[in-house]
């Protein structure tokens, strides 16, 4: 199932305040995102800061290499992702990274349109503590063209509300 809980407007504004639970998650729901529009001045500072390397800093340069064009740096197009991520899921009790694997098939570009889609893979209560579950989590970030942008899948550590042992849910 698509579930929209929140739009993202004028970069990180959330224009709906609705807090998840972890027993609110259902293996197999794809959570749609608000968007965020890059300029080319998001970049340029993102990178100026983290990532200065010439085709993220430097447009005339740029222009003439590989990528015909300035680009985000992948980790200035995860931090956007993270954001948005983070105000779609917004969980009550809190959630930990755990892990990752991720790639940039394409390169963010100026004036692209960040809409990311996060569907549950998994949800693994633990057996020694019951206060928290591991979530597996497919991140599919595409731009308004619909060009894969990133994509990645995270396990995460959530916490349940009341600390008894719980069944997970499932669409299928």
């Amino acid at each position: 199932m698509l579930r929209e809980l929140c739009s993202v407007e004028d970069k990180f504004k959330v224009s709906n305040s609705y807090r998840l639970q972890l027993k609110d998650l259902v293996v197999g729901d794809v959570y749609q995102s608000g968007s965020y529009a890059i300029s080319k001045e998001d970049i340029i500072e993102f990178a100026q800061m983290y990532d200065p390397q010439f085709y993220h800093v430097d447009e005339e340069v740029a222009n003439k290499r590989q990528f015909g064009g300035l680009i985000a740096s992948g980790w200035h197009t995860a931090a956007i992702t993270m954001g948005l991520f983070v105000r779609t899921f917004q969980m009550e009790n809190g959630m930990i990274g755990a892990m990752v694997d991720l790639s940039w098939p394409n390169p963010t570009r100026p004036g692209d349109i960040i809409q990311p889609q996060f569907k549950i893979l998994d949800i693994r209560p633990s057996k020694s503590k019951p206060y928290q579950a591991i979530v597996t989590v497919e991140w599919d970030v595409k731009n308004d063209a619909d060009l894969q942008l990133m994509y990645l899948t995270t396990k995460i550590v959530m916490y349940y509300e009341d600390p008894t042992p719980h069944q997970v849910k499932s669409d299928s």
